[in-house]
């Protein structure tokens, strides 16, 4: 019941982001804008500093893991959910596929003249929907692997530059947003959410192009 109500969570931000997280052209200068409440934000790519801090935190949680003896690997979850008729492997290529028909699709439009209402709503509404696909399948994928030592660093290292990376447009400057990653976590509005998609988004981006 929790996953469900933080799918449809991030289902709803999603409807409201002015950005289709599948269109680069708003990325400038490793920095990806967004608005929450009005407010104009920004997410970017960090430094060597908050790099080596990431990598600390998750370090410390990975630590955590080993030392209280809950230690499975990616590897072996995957074996051991295939045993339950849960496999990783197809789930993964469904999702590649979705990826790819959704890039299809914004190529296809590209040849659609402007004056194509229809075939432009048609085509909008199909990406919508294999958008909606594409969270879903990876929400599942997401909520199977959690558990798996991997998947708990990698989650804890972007959870921080998540905090670090997010800057609030005010009084003509960029500034810090929350005081300390403690505060970030405490933080109960939508904030923290928009902050992880986003930075999660321009990650997967630049690292995409390097």
């Amino acid at each position: 019941m929790e996953e469900t109500k933080k799918v449809e969570q991030i289902q709803d931000i999603l409807k409201n982001l002015e950005l289709d997280l599948l269109d680069n052209s708003i990325i400038q200068d490793n920095n990806l804008p967004f608005t929450y409440k009005g407010e104009l934000y920004h997410v970017r790519m960090p430094d060597q500093k908050e790099l080596v801090l990431a990598q600390d935190y998750a370090d410390e949680v990975k630590l955590d893991i080993i030392q209280n003896k809950k230690i499975i690997t990616r590897k072996k979850l995957i074996k051991l959910l295939k045993k339950q008729d849960i496999n990783i492997e197809a789930l993964l290529k469904q999702k590649n596929q979705i990826i790819q028909k959704i890039r299809d699709i914004y190529l296809s439009l590209a040849t659609i003249k402007d004056t194509e209402k229809a075939k432009i709503s048609n085509k909008s509404q199909q990406i919508l929907s294999y958008r909606d696909q594409l969270l879903q399948i990876s929400m599942e994928i997401s909520q199977h692997l959690e558990p798996c030592i991997e998947n708990k660093y990698d989650s804890a290292y972007m959870r921080y530059l998540s905090f670090a990376c997010i800057e609030k447009f005010k009084d003509d400057k960029w500034i810090t947003v929350w005081k300390n990653y403690k505060t970030f976590e405490a933080d109960r509005t939508e904030l923290p959410l928009y902050s992880k998609l986003y930075f999660s988004r321009l990650y997967s981006h630049v690292r995409s192009e390097a």
